[in-house]
Order: C-alpha cells, then structure tokens, then sequence
C-alpha cells in the first residue's frame, strides 16, 4: 500500500517526515523511471510523496490481465474453490533479515515476532468492530540473516539496485508459492515495501521486501499522520500477496478494486488522509464515504485497521491460485 520514498530523496524522507507531492511533469518521469518490473508486484508510499511512487501502480488494462490470467490458472488446474473457515490457513513465513556489513539494520527476533503478532491480529479481524476475520493466520517458520552492502542498500528506483533486489530474491528465496518471504532491509530502499501479486512468471521472485524501521518498534515514524513503524506495512502488502489491489485501483471506475463493498476512492492526495467523512466519489443519492480505514488504503498505521468481507472472500480465492502455482 504504503510506501515510497523518492529515490533520490529517501534520506530526507526518512528523517525529515512527509515530501511534497511532485508535480505532474516530474510524476510522468517517475514513472518511466520506476517501471523496473518487480514480478507483478504493487507498494506503499509515504505521506507526502505521490501515488506514481509506487513502482508498480497498476492501469486498467494492467488489472484486467491481471485477472484473466488469475481465471486461467484455476481454470488450467481444475480446483475446485469455495469458502474456508477463518483461521484455517496457516501461512509459514520465512524472514530474511538484510544488514550491511557492519551490522546496521538488524532487526531481532522479538520484532520478527511482533511483526507476526500484528499480522495475526490484523488478519483475524482483531483490529476493529468493523474489520473482517479471515482465513488466513501466520506463522514464524524461519530467519536467517544476510551481511550485504549492494542488497542492504538497494533503491528500488535504479536498475542498478532492482538488479540487487532480484538478486537477493533469487538467492534467498524459501519454499513455493503457498510459502511467505519477507525481506527487511535499509533505507535507501525508497519504499515502505512492495510485494508479488499470485503470479507463475516470477516464482523465485515471490514475496515481500520491506524497509526493516515499518517492523513494530523500527524508526519509520515521522510525527503525526505519517506513523510508519508498527507493523502495518506488512498486513499492507501481505494484502498484494493475497491478490488485494489497493482500495482507490480503479478510482471512481465501476470496478475499482474489483471488490463489491470497497466503496470507490478517488486517487488524488485525499488517500494519505485519515478523514472517515471524506467521499471523493459520491454516487448519487447516497452517502457513501471512502473506505479511509482499510488496511489497503494509503494511510498510515495507526489510521488503518480493517479488511471487508470482499476483501476477504478475493484473498481466499488468492489462495486457491497460490495452491495451483504451487504444484
């Protein structure tokens, strides 16, 4: 969801809180810059950069194949789908914590574990009155650790550092397409984090990187409205892993993020705030209001903290693909 930080102002960012937006011509360069293709992957942006940050904004047509080759691969496999009880689906994650060679960045395993702890809570519909449980818990099957200045210190908006990225992917990479792989590592990264949607193109490549300060208690935090460090990064891009697209996909389009009870969400600077009153795609004759909680909205931590029950229906199906890709 969340978070990019301008390439060549990620140090900025990070110590210095929200940037303002670019303007339209440098969006448009941006883009073209940081469409370095990470395996069907989508991000989360920080407060005060623009939505383009995201190295992998989807277009329509962009989600409309998307969700053909989605049809494909169960078609192609003959499982059969349906609903599952929640909690049902234990997910093993694997932590690949990324250092520099002299240590920096080195997330212990009381985070990891914290990280796990949000994710649960999150996942299991703990997190609001409103937020749907779902199928989905998580478990801490594994952390190694990894000295490495070229991966710690990779942006995500150089190819120089998306060859880094992949790199550390395809040496790391732990289990199929049913296995979690998050990667933690440096600042200079330019994201809060970005992850794989289902895909069979990119299986070495599945999975998550993550700026190692969005872990509860990192130093992702920048004051108000852009508090970045507990742990929602990952429920965020968890959520791509999981097939969700973000809650303003489509804008004000008809099929938005292609599920029913995401009210539309206009994509403009209004996705960064935290305001349940906004509605920035009014249906006539109703008072629908932007969905500004979800976890797969550009707000900050402590702002989001729901799923919807489409929401959770779309990522049981995700799992349905992942277990086809995994044979």
């Amino acid at each position: 969801m969340k978070r990019v930080i301008l390439a060549g102002l990620a140090t900025v960012t990070l110590l210095g809180g929200a940037l303002a937006s670019p303007a339209s011509a440098s969006i448009a360069k941006e883009r073209t810059v940081a469409k370095h293709c990470q395996g069907s992957a989508n991000a989360r942006v920080m407060k005060g950069t623009s939505k383009w940050r995201d190295p992998n904004t989807l277009t329509r047509k962009q989600a409309a194949a998307m969700e053909a080759s989605n049809r494909r691969i169960l078609e192609r496999s003959g499982i059969q789908t349906g609903p599952r009880p929640n909690g049902s689906v234990k997910v093993q994650v694997h932590f690949h914590g990324i250092t520099d060679k002299a240590g920096n960045g080195f997330v212990s395993k009381a985070r990891f574990k914290a990280q796990i702890k949000v994710l649960n809570n999150a996942y299991g519909g703990r997190t609001s009155p409103k937020a749907a449980d779902t199928p989905f818990r998580f478990r801490l099957a594994s952390i190694d650790r990894t000295k490495n200045n070229g991966w710690y210190n990779a942006s995500a908006f150089t190819p120089q550092g998306n060859a880094k990225l992949r790199e550390m992917r395809r040496k790391l990479h732990v289990g199929d397409a049913l296995d979690l792989n998050l990667y933690t590592i440096g600042p200079k990264f330019g994201l809060l984090g970005f992850a794989t949607f289902p895909s069979n193109k990119y299986k070495k490549l599945d999975g998550s990187v993550l700026l190692n300060g969005s872990l509860p208690g990192g130093n992702a935090n920048f004051g108000p409205g852009a508090v970045y460090n507990q742990g929602d990064t990952a429920t965020h891009e968890i959520g791509h892993w999981l097939n969700l697209y973000h809650t303003f996909q489509g804008s004000c389009s008809r099929l938005n993020d292609y599920v029913t009870d995401t009210p539309r969400q206009a994509a403009g600077n209004n996705i960064f705030v935290c305001d349940p009153s906004l509605n920035t795609c009014p249906p006539l004759g109703t008072k629908s209001t932007d969905p500004v909680k979800n976890f797969m909205n550009y707000v900050d931590d402590p702002c989001m903290n729901e799923f919807t029950r489409g929401q959770r229906e779309r990522m049981n199906t995700a799992w349905f693909i992942r277990q086809a890709l995994s044979t």
